[in-house]
């Protein structure tokens, strides 16, 4: 898992974001338990993500060796309940990574999420500020106005899933992504999600959910992930679909 640079001091290892100053590893959109929701709406599915998740996350953990580990929202699937796969899924992450740092962001399906990590010594927040980088890291979900996000220069938001899709003129694949660009003057960095059930939002066929997208995102970067490379695609604007 070979880091890449995709801004001074801020690093792409696998689907993770190394910011190298403050030492800081992010990552968000886990979605763990999703299986049990697909199986309540009838699709027969064994629990198979979480081994992954854990396997990715480590992976870059030793990686990067982080000094702090920021979860960036959605660490679970489903919105009004715990499962007792999310209950399970969710407790054993935060127990392989015990010998760091936490801070677990809030994501749109996270509200009931400190159920979990009230009695595990976990911080939870809508957002972190990381002052050596002038960073604001936020799930995406909405717009803050607070006085760190005021006073940042990059925001780092999930929430989207970006993916794009990749054809050779006969089929088309999903593969996961990085996405840079520019919102209100900020630099603007968003997360690909580490749920392998589903590789996201395709960005040259759907309209992204985050506020952060809501105007032409066209000029925006994209860095492709695949099988542990990272891949620089250019503007979107350039991208092609057959």
């Amino acid at each position: 898992m070979k880091p890449f640079v995709i801004s001074q001091g801020i690093e792409a290892v696998g689907l993770t974001l190394h910011l190298t100053e403050s030492n800081t590893l992010v990552l968000g959109d886990l979605q763990l338990g999703y299986e049990s929701e697909l199986r309540a709406s009838g699709v027969l599915l064994p629990d198979i993500q979480y081994k992954q998740v854990l396997s990715h996350i480590t992976a870059a953990v030793e990686e990067a060796q982080p000094q702090e580990i920021i979860l960036n929202g959605d660490v679970k699937h489903s919105f009004g309940s715990v499962s007792p796969q999310e209950w399970r899924e969710v407790k054993q992450l935060f127990a392989a990574l015990k010998d760091h740092k936490i801070t677990v962001l809030r994501g749109n399906h996270d509200p009931l999420l400190p159920q979990i990590t009230k009695d595990l010594n976990i911080q939870t927040a809508d957002h972190k500020y990381l002052p050596k980088e002038n960073a604001y890291i936020t799930h995406g979900h909405r717009i803050p106005d607070d006085p760190d996000y005021k006073k940042s220069e990059i925001v780092i938001i999930g929430h989207d899933h970006p993916a794009l899709g990749v054809s050779d003129g006969v089929r088309t694949e999903l593969v996961k992504c990085f996405l840079t660009g520019r919102y209100e003057g900020k630099r603007l960095i968003v997360l690909p999600s580490i749920t392998f059930l589903t590789e996201g939002t395709d960005l040259l066929k759907e309209t992204p959910l985050s506020p952060f997208l809501s105007g032409d995102i066209r000029e925006f970067k994209a860095y492709a992930y695949a099988d542990g490379t990272i891949l620089p695609f250019g503007k979107l604007k350039d991208a092609t679909r057959t």
